[in-house]
C-alpha cells in the first residue's frame, strides 16, 4: 500500500499547482455557470472560458506563459461539475 501511494503522491505531484488550479476554476465556473444556464451550456462556458484566458495568455506573453494543457485543465473541472450534476 506504501508503494501505491507514494506512486501516485509522486504522479499527482508532477501535475504541478497551476494544473490544479485550473481544474478547480473550471469546475467552479460551471457550478456558479449552470444556475443561469442549462448544463450544456454551463460546460461550453468552461470550455470558452478555458480557451479565452489561454489567448489572453498568449496575447501577453510577457507576464503570462499559455498552455493549452491549463485549458484541458479547466476543461476537465467543468467535465467533473457536469458529471456531479447529472
Amino acid at each position: 500500500m506504501e508503494k501505491i501511494l507514494n506512486f501516485l503522491n509522486g504522479k499527482l505531484g508532477e501535475i504541478g499547482l497551476d494544473k490544479y488550479m485550473h481544474f478547480i476554476g473550471g469546475t467552479l465556473i460551471f457550478a456558479v455557470s449552470h444556475f443561469v444556464m442549462a448544463p450544456m451550456l454551463a460546460l461550453v462556458a468552461v470550455l470558452v472560458m478555458g480557451i479565452a484566458k489561454e489567448l489572453y495568455d498568449n496575447a501577453h506573453k510577457a507576464i503570462h506563459t499559455p498552455d493549452y494543457k491549463d485549458a484541458l485543465a479547466t476543461t476537465l473541472g467543468g467535465v467533473l461539475g457536469f458529471i456531479c450534476g447529472m
